[in-house]
Parts: C-alpha cells; structure tokens; sequence
C-alpha cells in the first residue's frame, strides 16, 4: 500500500470516532494477538477506487499495518492464508500478519479481517514510467506466474474445467453485454466481425496443460514498488487463482500504452518471457497476442459500457478508446488476409 499523501485521506482518532471505533472492535474481535500491547490510533483510506474496504492503520507503538475488511469470515480465513502460503514462497505478494479465527467470527460478526504488512512505497499508478520499473513490474509478475499447477481455479478450490474454451465464450459474452448496453449512435461496432475474429484468433491458441497463479484484475493502484528496492508487489490479492496467465500480461501491457508508455511494451514482454519459469508450450507472445489483444479490447468496452449505462453517462472517451483499439487489431488482422506485424495493445 502506497505511504504517498495525495493516495490517502488520513481520519484522526479524534475526528473519527466511530470508525475507529469499528475498526478496533473488529481488531480486537478478530486479531486480539495485535492488540496485546497497542492500540489503533488514526487510519487512512486509499483513494484508489478499490472494491474491498481497506484500512492503513496506524498504532501508538509505531506498527503500521493494512487492514483488509473482507465481507465474509471464510473470505478473510482463505486470503490470508494465501498471502502467508505465497509470501513464504517468495512471490511478490504482501504477508499477512493476522486473520480472523477459525469459529469465533461466525458466532458475532459476519465480516472478517485480514491484517496485511504494511508495504512503504510507490503505486504505478502514480510512477514516472521508467525503464527500470517496467522491468521491476516484469519480473514481478513472471514470479507470480511461474507458480503453477495442474488444475484450475482458486487456490484452495482445484476444479476441472475447460479454461481455454471459457476465454472465448467469456469474450464473446462481454460482446452480446456491449450490444444490450447500446453504444453511442455515431460509434463504429460490428458485433459479427469481432465476434469471427475472436474465434478465429482463439482456434490458434494452444490449450494450456497446467495453469498459473494469476492476480486476475491487476490496474495501475495495484503494483507497487517498494521504496527499498527490489521488484514490484501486486497489491488487493483477493481474486487471486490459477489460471491462464495473458489476460493479467495484458492488463499491465495495457496500463504501459494508456499512460503514454508504449515504447516499453517490447522491453517488458522481453523481460517477462526471459524471467518466466514453467511456461506452457506453444505460448510464444507472437502466438497469444492476437486474441488476448481482441479481447482485453473487448473486456474494456464492455466495462464502460455497462458503467455508462448504469450512470447515465456515455464515457465517450473510454468507449471511443477501446473501439479504436478493437478496429485496429482487425484492421491488421485484414491486412494480407493475416496478422500484421505492429505493436500491441494500442
């Protein structure tokens, strides 16, 4: 979690009573071992426009730690003890230093805890992009993804299923969700086009015999780069399974291009591939790019779709983005009735 002041609104013990109050009744309910010998005195909200409830807090003994408020007892049990299992291994992902217990959350409290290290340092988010945090951020996530296993799903649920024929019908599903959320009418969408060159891209994909560990929804306030050194943490580790690996290469591919960096896409798939342990054969970047390009394209239009309708505000330019996005990855696949070499992730 980013130390940065423009990242955090700081609620003072005395300003705030009632949340600190909450937040040091759910301690001491859930992690009384943290509170034997300190106390709670201010906390910090990220400003970051994540889905969990997440606490800086800081203590009177000078710890400071992330306070992750998880909406179920099992939630919090099952995250931290991925944090502790994955942190011990060496992967870049924070360490837990409390959770809730086994029994005693279900007897008062619905909600769960899960206390995090406190991780000083800076979010992409907010980084010049340089070419020593681009490879930091690589090898970070060849780390994580050299993790791997024989089945899918989360880490303590193994499942069988078809993950390589989910890829497609989740992306032609984010299609039909684009159609019922009607683009603006002077946009460009042709559902059938996408819809062909998604299958088409997808049947050159190799299925994958063994799955990686993945984050599973990695943006730019969720890599962090530690003020010691070292290579990025993902941060808000909560949909973290085993999977395929390109849908998260391509969100940070994607987080390259969009902040203006594009010139970096080459050096980080360097990095990546030359980092990355236990990879599946026939995953070559040249190989999976075409259609997890489509379909990073697609996954996007259908999120400020769906936003915009629920809003009542079109996003033109999000949508405007991501559709010229999703024409230029046709476009080049028209080109000589193949791929086209160009870069990636536009």
């Amino acid at each position: 979690m980013s130390a940065s002041s423009h990242d955090v609104q700081t609620l003072s013990l005395v300003g705030s009573g009632q949340t600190m109050s909450r937040l040091e009744s759910l301690l001491h309910f859930h992690s009384p071992g943290l509170l034997k010998n300190r106390r709670p005195v201010s906390a910090s909200r990220p400003q970051t426009g994540r889905n969990s409830e997440i606490w800086l807090v800081d203590f009177d003994d000078g710890l400071r730690a992330v306070v992750r408020v998880s909406k179920t007892l099992r939630e919090a049990r099952r995250l931290g003890a991925w944090l502790r299992k994955y942190q011990g291994a060496g992967l870049p992902v924070p360490d837990c230093l409390e959770r809730s217990g086994l029994l005693r959350g279900l007897l008062r409290h619905k909600e769960g805890v899960v206390v995090e290290e406190y991780i000083d340092g800076r979010l992409l988010a907010e980084l010049e992009m340089t070419r020593d945090v681009v490879m930091c951020t690589a090898r970070a996530l060849a780390r994580l993804h050299s993790e791997v296993r024989s089945n899918a799903g989360q880490p303590d649920q193994p499942r069988r299923r078809n993950v390589h024929a989910r890829l497609l019908q989740t992306a032609i599903s984010d299609i039909d969700k684009v159609v019922i959320s009607q683009l603006p009418s002077e946009s460009h969408f042709n559902r059938d086009s996408i819809v062909e060159a998604l299958r088409s891209t997808h049947a050159d994909l190799h299925p994958l015999p063994f799955y990686s560990l993945v984050h599973n929804r990695i943006g730019p306030s969720d890599v962090i780069l530690p003020s010691g050194g070292g290579d990025a943490v993902f941060l808000d580790c909560g949909s973290l399974q085993y999977g395929h690996f390109a849908p998260d290469l391509f969100d940070v591919l994607g987080i390259l291009v969009r902040s203006g960096n594009g010139e970096y896409v080459a050096d980080f798939v360097q990095t990546y591939y030359e980092f990355r342990k236990n990879l599946p054969p026939g995953q070559e970047f040249e190989t999976i790019a075409p259609f997890f390009e489509l379909a990073m394209h697609v996954r996007r239009l259908r999120s400020f779709t769906t936003k915009a309708k629920l809003k009542g505000d079109r996003a033109p330019a999000e949508i405007a983005r991501a559709l010229k996005g999703i024409d230029r990855n046709l476009t080049s696949r028209n080109s000589d009735g193949k791929d086209a070499a160009r870069p990636y992730c536009h």
